[in-house]
């Protein structure tokens, strides 16, 4: 979660804007109520979080966000709100908020700079580990496998292992459901959903790719949805397009493959509800052991500035900004 979330959650007065790289956008999801669409951005420590656009901001905004999703721009999310839910944070807008593109205000500014530095090191922005895993408990693998942990619902736990097997290397994804998410049959261009019991559901490609590792004297299958982005670098769409013809020589492809005989960190949350001994294990997210720290910005760029006032004219993305911002109390 970025760093200064907390800072928003209890001082929303004094910092009402979330400073952000966009990173990836996802499709819109809707059913007869509501529109939703996540996008995940993350900030100068590398630490990718999502934040879910409602309503018209999922429509618009979310689709002229997706066309922008390449040139990785700096966002200003004015007016989100933060809520809690067994410990993790949620962003998310309201109808009061507003999105601003590459404003041009200091701390934007620090983000690009940022950015720069990342981009000349070709590394990629969501490779680092997050605050949820680096947070995490580490255990052995076979303490997950063999129920030796303390288990609740929301049990998510980190482990390192050896990936031995990609099961599902030549398709690595399958059709889901938009509103469940669950796997859909097309017949004749129409998806059936039976779990929701819709014969014409609307769908989309997502990732779910099966490993084999072996962190111990146990092997286990370790299953990966949008985790699967952080080993691929790549969204689901542009993965199978480029795989699509001459797929050994695709470059996301090879990436995959090497990947095996590699060690990894994996973030898990324990699936309670499967009754295989074994345990099916969902991972959240997964990192190489070999990725190196997160390039970071001295404290002195990095830290969060208050706005100065300048004698010279503000543009109009600043002027929106001191519009917002709150006015000190007179003496």
């Amino acid at each position: 979660m970025l760093h200064y979330v907390s800072a928003i959650a209890n001082l929303h007065e004094q910092f009402p804007n979330l400073i952000c790289v966009l990173v990836s956008v996802n499709p819109i999801i809707q059913n007869a109520t509501s529109k939703r669409r996540e996008i995940v951005v993350t900030n100068e420590l590398m630490e990718p979080t999502t934040v879910t656009l409602w309503g018209d901001f999922a429509e618009n905004d979310g689709a002229f966000l997706d066309k922008l999703k390449d040139d990785k721009p700096i966002l200003d999310l004015c007016d989100v709100t933060v809520s809690i839910y067994k410990g993790r944070f949620g962003i998310s807008t309201i109808p009061v908020s507003s999105v601003l593109i590459n404003p041009i205000f200091q701390k934007a500014i620090d983000i690009r700079a940022w950015h720069e530095i990342i981009e000349a090191h070709n590394k990629d922005i969501i490779v680092a580990p997050t605050k949820a895993m680096r947070r995490a408990i580490e255990v052995p693998l076979d303490h997950i496998l063999d129920g030796l942990l303390a288990e609740s619902e929301d049990s998510m736990y980190k482990f390192k292992a050896t990936n031995v097997d990609i099961l599902n290397k030549d398709e690595p994804w399958y059709l889901s459901c938009k509103t469940c998410r669950k796997k859909v049959r097309v017949i004749k261009e129409a998806a059936a959903c039976i779990n929701y019991n819709i014969d014409n559901a609307e769908y989309a490609m997502r990732y779910c790719l099966r490993l084999e590792v072996c962190g111990g004297e146990k092997p286990a299958r370790v299953v990966l949805f949008e985790a699967a982005n952080n080993l691929l670098g790549w969204k689901v769409q542009e993965y199978i397009q480029t795989t699509s013809i001459k797929k050994e020589e695709c470059h996301y492809y090879r990436k995959l493959v090497l990947s095996k005989d590699k060690q990894f960190n994996f973030l898990v949350r324990i699936d309670l509800t499967d009754a295989n001994p074994r345990r099916s294990l969902i991972a959240e997210e997964i990192n190489q052991l070999e990725d190196e720290a997160p390039i970071i910005l001295e404290e002195a760029v990095r830290s969060v500035r208050k706005y100065r006032k300048r004698a010279k004219k503000t543009t109009n993305a600043e002027a929106q900004i001191n519009q917002k911002k709150p006015k000190a109390a007179k003496d």
